[in-house]
């Protein structure tokens, strides 16, 4: 088969976790299909950036258009241009990556946008999130003219499947649409549970004094004239700390919860490592106290985390919107404890035996501070940190089962279509 795989970064990126969310289903999808050849479609200044080593696969082929997507949209609408996937195969044949009448069985989009395909091209729609409604303030203006419910609501209608990686944003799309006539596929996260927001035994009352040092958050000057980064190399990491990646929502909450956590536990030596969710994202906030136990560095590369996850007490994941919990699948399958956030679809994917916290409650994620501090190194610990690798490493958080059922299912239907005609 011949697919078109619609890949226009700068509407794919959250700025809040910073990598193309449909990475590793790519990746599966070029994996576990060799037959199939698949054309990564970009547009105007939008180029495939290298990172994503999508070259390496021999099924894979690249097609940009010049023009800018929203001109193009507008010749689509207006002029009578061809459709998208009759305009890529054209430019695919001149290109010699298509063989002349050839033409798309299936097309992959997973931007925003109303998408026009001639009738007989399957569509297939990948929402990752729906964080432009939730979070806006994120985004470029010029952006978000696109990021509208309208036009996420009209993909998801005209889609022959759509595909979400959380039961919790299935379920927001069961508010818009009816799953009856646009079918909706869950792809690899799903232990499902109810969460019971972790309270300690204890009375938890906070001092006076502590309350000074909350409120005693200064605006910082020059936080990056001694970075982290340069100051310290990854095997001269701190014994003990928190390993934090943040968003712009959750920052002061954590911050907050971390001096509480210095106020219960002065003689502790335990450090608070925060990740930006995107660079310079904390560079001119005013909420940053400049604390010798506070450390900022900017995003990481995997190989980085990697040491970072193995190394903490507990890796604190605070988000109020993530529909994916990659980034808890790896500090898991590192054998970090979770500090885990109670919000979207975080809690389909971590063990019931880590802690979890209101994101927006400073106390709540403190008292989880508290309670992971107050077991480490004691046998409860070590079955966590056992319990998360053996989690993250079970075969239901892989892409290839769902991208295997995927292209099974849209082969049924087009199988069905030509037995119709």
């Amino acid at each position: 088969m011949n697919i078109l795989l619609d890949f226009r970064p700068f509407l794919n990126e959250i700025p809040s976790n910073g990598e193309y969310f449909c990475e590793d289903f790519c990746h599966a999808l070029f994996r576990n299909n060799p037959n199939d050849v698949f054309y990564i479609w970009t547009t105007g200044n939008e180029h495939l950036p290298p990172k994503y080593k999508f070259d390496k696969y021999h099924n894979v082929r690249r097609i940009h258009t010049n023009l800018k997507i929203d001109k193009l949209y507008k010749l689509i609408r207006f002029i009578n241009y061809p459709a998208i996937d009759d305009l890529v195969e054209t430019l695919a044949m001149k290109n010699g990556h298509m063989a002349w009448l050839g033409k798309f069985d299936i097309a992959f989009f997973t931007t925003p946008m109303p998408v026009l395909l001639e009738r007989d091209c399957l569509h297939v729609h990948i929402t990752n999130h729906l964080k432009p409604l939730h979070n806006p303030d994120i985004f470029l203006k010029d952006h978000m003219r696109y990021q509208q419910k309208k036009w996420y609501k009209k993909n998801w209608e005209n889609a022959d499947l759509n595909i979400v990686p959380s039961e919790f944003l299935a379920n927001e799309l069961r508010e818009e649409i009816d799953e009856d006539d646009n079918p909706i596929l869950v792809s690899n996260i799903g232990i499902i549970q109810d969460i019971v927001k972790f309270i300690p035994d204890e009375n938890c009352e906070i001092s006076s004094q502590e309350r000074e040092n909350i409120d005693d958050i200064v605006e910082m000057n020059n936080l990056y004239e001694h970075n982290f980064e340069q100051q310290k190399k990854y095997d001269e990491l701190p014994l003990h700390f928190f390993y934090s990646k943040e968003t712009l929502e959750t920052i002061e909450n954590t911050i907050n919860a971390f001096l509480l956590f210095l106020g219960r536990y002065p003689d502790s030596d335990m450090l608070l490592i925060i990740e930006e969710p995107f660079k310079d994202a904390f560079k001119f906030t005013h909420f940053l106290q400049r604390n010798d136990k506070i450390k900022i560095v900017s995003p990481r590369l995997l190989e980085e985390k990697i040491l970072l996850y193995s190394k903490c007490v507990a890796f604190i994941k605070p988000d109020t919107y993530d529909t994916e919990g990659k980034e808890l699948l790896e500090a898991m399958k590192c054998g970090a404890p979770i500090l885990c956030s109670t919000y979207g679809a975080l809690p389909e994917i971590c063990p019931p035996d880590n802690f979890f916290f209101d994101p927006l409650s400073y106390l709540d994620l403190f008292k989880s501070m508290k309670s992971i501090y107050a077991i480490y190194q004691d046998d409860k610990y070590h079955f966590i940190s056992e319990q998360n690798i053996k989690t993250a490493s079970e075969n239901k958080y892989s892409w290839d089962d769902i991208s295997i059922k995927i292209m099974s299912h849209l082969s049924d239907i087009l199988e069905d279509r030509e037995l119709s005609m």
